[in-house]
Formats: C-alpha cells, sequence, structure tokens
C-alpha cells in the first residue's frame, strides 16, 4: 500500500465501516495492513459491496510489544476460547497456537479445527480494529502439546502456570525477549505431566497467586503480569 493509491476495503472492513462506523463518502479513515504503519485515506465511494479509499498518508506507528509472548492454550468452549483470543491480543500477544487436549482422540478432524481457526483468526482481527493495533497475532493451527513443545526453544523463558508451584514471576530473569506460556483446562495438568514439561522440554512451573484461577483468566493474568514486568525493563 502506497501513499497517493486508490484502494477497495476487503469484505470485512466493509461491514465494519458502513453497519459498525456508519462512515460517509468524504470521510477519513485509517487502515493498518500488518505492519508497523498506518495509512491515512478518504473515501471516496461506497457502493453495495465496495468501499473506495484514496491513501493520502503514510505513518509509522509501532504499537507491538518489545517482548514476544507466545500464548498456547489448551481449547476450552468456543464462548471461553473467544475470549481469550479476543484479550490477548487486545494485550499485545505475538502469536497463539491453540492446543489439543490429552484426551482429544478425533480423526480426520482438520476441517472442523481449520474452521475454528479462520473463527479465532477473524476474532484477533475483531480485536486488533477495537485497539487500534496494527499487526494481527498469528492463529496457528492447534496442535498437541508434545509436538508443539519439540518446536520451541529451550533457551527462550518457557512457563508454565501452577497453583503449588513455589516459584514466583517476580522471580524470573528475562534473558532473551520471547516467552512461551502453556495454559492448561479447568481442572488443569497434573504433578507427571508437569514434570514432564519441565524435563523435557525446560519449562518452569510457576504460580498466578494464592488462588486458583479459571483458565480463560490464567490466560489473560499471565500475559498482563508478564507484559507489565518485562516492557518496563
Amino acid at each position: 500500500m502506497k501513499e497517493k493509491q486508490n484502494v477497495l476495503l476487503t469484505k470485512e472492513n466493509i461491514h465494519y465501516c458502513k453497519n459498525v462506523l456508519r462512515m460517509k463518502i468524504n470521510e477519513r479513515i485509517k487502515i493498518v495492513n500488518n505492519t508497523n504503519c498506518v495509512f491515512t485515506g478518504k473515501i471516496t465511494k461506497i457502493e453495495n459491496n465496495s468501499i473506495h479509499v484514496y491513501i493520502e498518508k503514510k505513518e509509522k506507528k509501532n504499537l507491538e510489544s518489545s517482548i514476544k509472548i507466545h500464548l498456547a492454550p489448551i481449547i476450552l468452549n468456543q464462548k471461553k476460547m473467544n475470549f481469550v483470543i479476543q484479550k490477548s491480543t487486545e494485550l499485545g500477544v505475538n502469536s497463539i497456537t491453540p492446543l489439543l487436549p490429552t484426551n482429544y482422540h478425533k480423526k480426520n478432524d482438520n476441517n472442523e479445527l481449520s474452521i475454528k481457526q479462520k473463527r479465532w483468526t477473524k476474532i484477533a482481527i475483531s480485536s486488533c480494529l477495537q485497539c487500534k493495533r496494527n499487526i494481527v497475532p498469528k492463529i496457528n493451527f492447534p496442535e498437541r502439546i508434545n509436538l508443539w513443545c519439540k518446536k520451541i526453544n529451550v533457551n527462550e523463558l518457557n512457563l508454565i502456570f501452577d497453583p503449588c508451584a513455589k516459584k514466583k514471576i517476580s522471580s524470573l530473569k528475562l534473558f532473551q525477549k520471547k516467552i512461551n506460556i502453556i495454559i492448561g483446562s479447568e481442572s488443569g495438568f497434573s504433578k507427571k505431566e508437569i514434570e514432564n514439561l519441565k524435563k523435557k522440554y525446560g519449562f518452569i512451573n510457576v504460580s498466578l497467586g494464592k488462588r486458583t484461577l479459571r483458565s480463560e483468566t490464567s490466560s489473560i493474568a499471565a500475559v498482563a503480569i508478564l507484559l507489565y514486568k518485562y516492557e518496563k525493563e
């Protein structure tokens, strides 16, 4: 996208502009394209299935966190999972990999998982529009825990939250600007599962406080606390 150029908005953005913002011809609009740039344009034409915008100005605007957080929550029910995607996007996570529960035994289910991935991506895009974030976090295809863990770097800060853990987030040192977080289901991880993640993949089990939090609450609390701790350092 360049200055002094005419562009057409995507289908999703047409709906947002026409039905949510109720924008009119000659109104100015801010456009982002998944880069650290913001484009200011003027609406020149509104049709049933298209909105034409003339790009007037381009400016760099980096709203991304200085640390990269990769959130990997166990897949919850639709309402709770949508909440996790929405709020973690607003907070600034860099990427999200939904994890399949250990008791997940469906076969040939890629189509259903692909539909969910597309829905979560749309939620992330909508959240970026709401909070005026330039870059949409990557929503990866759901994976089993062991396969995801094999891909992450053991030298990064890899965390699993455990109500019984003695170590607190405040005691952690960040040597790289990358953090990988696993969030368990409502029932949490067993001691055996936590020990396996620690020994095999270098995870550190830490506590989020004295109370046992719901899975979706843990995701949001963990991201918020880590951003507060490390972005100011």
